[in-house]
Formats: C-alpha cells, sequence, structure tokens
C-alpha cells in the first residue's frame, strides 16, 4: 500500500493495480508501464509464487524472444525477518529475473531504500501479527513507488 502511496504522490497522473502476483495476469502486466514486485525473504531469495510469476511472464505470457516487456520499468521491494537476513541478494536475485524479462530497472534513495530497492524489517511469522513500518520503511516503499513512475512515464509519455 505504500508503494502505490508514493506512485500516487509523484508528479504524474496514473492508475495503480495493487495485486498479488499470484493474482496478477497477462493482460495486467502487458497494461503497465511500470511493475513494482514485492517479496519476503526465503533463505536470501524470493518466495517460490515470485519467481513462478517471473517464469510464467516468459513460459505463458509473452514467449521468446521476450520483446513485449522491452523498456517496461521495473522496481522491487523485500520483507525480511531481520537486518542483514538476505534482503539485499533477495532484491539482486528480483532485478536478475526482471533484467531477463528486458526491464529497464531503478532503485531508490529515501528511507530504507538503496540501489535495489524498497525493503522493511518484519517478524512475521504465521499466528504472530507483524509490527507496523517504520518511518524510514514507509518512506522507502513511497520513494520507490514515485521514482518508478517517474521513469515509466518518462519512458512510455
Amino acid at each position: 500500500q505504500e508503494v502505490a502511496a508514493g506512485v500516487n504522490a509523484s508528479n504524474y497522473s496514473t492508475a495503480v493495480k495493487v495485486q498479488l502476483v499470484n493474482e496478477t495476469s497477462c493482460d495486467d502486466v502487458s497494461w503497465a508501464d511500470g511493475v513494482i514486485v514485492g517479496s519476503p525473504v526465503h533463505f536470501s531469495n524470493p518466495a517460490s509464487d515470485v519467481l513462478k510469476f517471473f517464469e510464467d511472464l516468459q513460459n505463458v505470457c509473452f514467449g521468446w524472444p521476450l520483446t513485449a516487456l522491452e523498456k517496461k520499468v521495473g522496481g522491487v521491494f523485500v520483507d525480511g525477518g531481520g537486518e542483514s537476513k538476505g534482503k539485499d541478494t533477495t532484491m539482486v536475485a528480483m532485478h536478475n529475473a526482471l533484467f531477463a524479462l528486458r526491464f529497464v530497472l531503478r532503485g531508490c534513495v529515501e528511507g530504507t531504500c538503496n540501489a535495489w530497492g524498497a525493503s522493511a524489517t518484519n517478524l512475521d511469522h504465521p499466528g504472530v501479527p507483524g509490527k507496523p513500518l517504520t518511518a524510514d520503511e514507509v518512506a522507502g516503499a513511497q520513494n520507490l513507488g514515485q521514482v518508478i513512475t517517474e521513469l515509466a512515464t518518462i519512458i512510455w509519455h
């Protein structure tokens, strides 16, 4: 939700869809100028449903050679269980997939953002509610939404 708030706070008129990857259709991705994908950290990697989403973009949606996604703008955010618990490596793995799918990628600079994207630290386990995002995590997520929107607008409009 905070990434979408950043998109809406940008200086550009845009439409936003917030969806789980397993609820995102080929048409949704085709419609979008930019796609921001989030994942929990699983052993320093993206969740399996996120990896399946990336694979399906090629194998189910767009085929090879993959030109339909060329120049779409991509960004990533992750939620990990602690400081330095695989968040950067997870974002790099997600970048690798998006690069292979021919996306143009961008990180961010505010709050908990870095060159790879935005991150949060949350010990959210089944049956245990997660803690609220910190002010820096909110700023990072919103900045990611903003910079992806700005770059997508520059490229596509």
